[in-house]
């Protein structure tokens, strides 16, 4: 344990480091005044213990005190001070620049020893807390790592690494506040990959997952905007919530992302609608009123997808929300071939369907910006 004598009296530096050493203590230094003190604790060695003198010429103990205490590094090594017992005013006020303790003059061997194996303890012991103190802000800068982490994987789809349901929920509440506050219009799109088991059992299930990945890629790619937020909404259905988009432009995002597939091509020997992987897109947008939740919106999305997939597939049917109507009663479309949305699957290009709700007129909305 490194102790540093300071005292102008070569002496008493001496005397005292020859008791210490007796005392088992051999790693002493020593210096005559508190300017040397300082320049010794510059290059910041390892010090557990300093014994100043309180009269020294020049800069004295208690100027040196206050300067070492001003030092982070020696901010918690105790400091004793080396005084005549008669000298109480110096000692107080070296009590309050921070000395813990005080050794009198003339020096006696065992109270030396004492109160410097005290002042060890103590350094020992505060050096113990600060370990603890470490160990425990490591412990919880880690906990809360993990903690985000797992925050993030209760919201993460592990396979697309797209946000799940359970988070598109949240901002499907948040859009949807935030749409009725400002009366903008909010729009959904339900994304369904076409003949996906077929996909399955002729490629195999780990193909499936490349295939769903590859999905989610193309999907997040064309809902470009900062605001627009993809999700998997379950098996092969994707879902994309639109702020500040009318049915038109819902629509439009809606058919890029069906283009974009066709011009991806990726196989698919399977399929009833193309060579290549397809998707059916639903489409549904209203202007929120506060009174009203957002359940009806993400169902008319759903009626309008399986529509797209009564078509024929690989289309895109659209459906403005009415937010005095009430939702579908049913998740499949009540239709006949005869009434079906007419829809033209893509071999190369095509036309995406448009179906609204029969005698309604959409309320007003925002264009998509």
């Amino acid at each position: 344990m490194p102790i540093l004598i300071v005292d102008d009296s070569n002496l008493a530096r001496i005397a005292m480091s020859n008791i210490l050493r007796l005392d088992g203590l051999d790693d002493i230094h020593l210096v005559a005044s508190g300017q040397e003190a300082l320049e010794f604790l510059a290059d910041e060695p390892e010090v557990d213990a300093i014994l100043m003198d309180v009269v020294m010429p020049g800069m004295d103990g208690i100027a040196a005190l206050r300067q070492i205490k001003g030092m982070r590094t020696f901010r918690d090594v105790p400091v004793l001070m080396v005084s005549a017992g008669d000298d109480e005013d110096r000692i107080k006020t070296a009590f309050d620049a921070g000395a813990i303790d005080f050794v009198p003059k003339p020096i006696r061997r065992m109270e030396l020893c004492a109160r410097v194996r005290s002042a060890l303890r103590l350094k020992n012991e505060m050096d113990q807390r600060k370990a603890r103190e470490r160990e425990l802000e490591e412990l919880n800068s880690w906990l809360h790592g993990t903690n985000l982490q797992l925050a993030r994987q209760a919201r993460t789809d592990g396979l697309t690494d797209l946000a799940n349901r359970i988070a598109f929920d949240d901002a499907l509440q948040s859009e949807w506040g935030r749409a009725a506050r400002e009366q903008r219009s909010l729009a959904v799109l339900l994304i369904d990959v076409d003949n996906f088991k077929a996909y399955n059992d002729h490629y195999g299930h780990p193909a499936g997952d490349d295939c769903l990945a590859r999905v989610a890629r193309i999907v997040r790619r064309e809902a470009r905007r900062a605001g627009d937020f993809v999700a998997r909404y379950g098996g092969e259905e994707f879902i994309v919530l639109l702020p500040d988009t009318d049915l038109d432009g819902a629509a439009s995002v809606a058919d890029q992302i069906r283009l974009a597939f066709v011009r991806e091509a990726m196989p698919h020997a399977a399929s009833t609608a193309a060579p290549f992987v397809t998707v059916s897109v639903g489409v549904a947008a209203t202007v929120p009123r506060p009174s009203l939740g957002p359940g009806p919106l993400v169902e008319n999305a759903d009626s309008a997808l399986y529509a797209a997939k009564y078509a024929g597939r690989n289309c895109v049917v659209a459906r403005q929300v009415l937010t005095v109507a009430p939702p579908p009663p049913s998740r499949k479309p009540h239709l006949d071939s005869s009434k079906a949305p007419r829809c033209t699957p893509l071999s190369g290009i095509g036309t995406p369907c448009s179906e609204r709700e029969p005698g309604t007129t959409p309320e007003p909305s925002s264009a998509r910006i």
